[in-house]
């Protein structure tokens, strides 16, 4: 029998995976898509215009990192992991590596942290290959490859993440926030909302997806 540490290791590994995979199938296929059994699929997306972007945990931390592209928040705890563009010294994307992603742990000290070998290689990593514009990259989280996302150089030791919602807008993203649900034995996705700016006309936008 697996011991009880490892049980609740293994099903907070999933729910990660799961919570990835849906948060990115839902984003960038309109009208969803299938993903893992563990994070059900998405049942559902609303776009909504809004006059300014919730605040869904006023209490928690708003991180504040160099070349900050988004941050992802889960109910679970304050714990948020970031995506940074990385540049090299001439202000350029890095070729070999244009994003970093890492936790900021904030349910103890605030301190920076690497990826596990998991959140790596099944979760919150991601891949990244040059388009055919030299100042453009297609992005791919580990956990959801089929999809991509496209991050654009705007000018030295700057750039923009873009995301296309199920509606066909164009946002960059600010945040994403994923509601789980810890009732049963399995930790489940209830919905995953994701927060931006319109990139045509500015106005504050919100995609909830419900999940089944």
């Amino acid at each position: 029998m697996m011991p009880l540490a490892s049980i609740g290791k293994y099903h907070s590994a999933i729910l990660k995976v799961a919570l990835i995979a849906t948060l990115f199938s839902a984003t960038f296929m309109p009208g969803g898509g299938q993903v893992s059994a563990q994070g059900g699929r998405p049942a559902g997306s609303t776009v909504s215009i809004v006059r300014k972007l919730p605040v869904v945990q006023p209490t928690w931390p708003v991180p504040d990192e160099p070349n900050m592209l988004f941050y992802l928040q889960r109910s679970t705890n304050p714990n948020t992991v970031i995506y940074a563009a990385r540049f090299d010294a001439n202000g350029r994307l890095d070729p070999n590596r244009p994003v970093d992603v890492y936790w900021r742990r904030y349910n103890t000290n605030g301190k920076k942290k690497d990826l596990g070998f998991f959140e790596e290689r099944m979760a919150f990593g991601v891949r990244a290959r040059r388009s055919g514009n030299e100042n453009e990259f297609d992005l791919r989280i580990t956990a959801f490859p089929e999809r991509a996302a496209k991050l654009v150089q705007e000018g030295p030791g700057s750039a923009t993440l873009i995301l296309k919602t199920a509606d066909g807008r164009q946002i960059e993203p600010v945040y994403a926030y994923v509601e789980v649900a810890e009732d049963g034995i399995m930790p489940k996705i209830a919905h995953v909302k994701v927060f931006g700016r319109d990139r045509s006309t500015g106005q504050a936008v919100v995609e909830t997806i419900a999940v089944k």
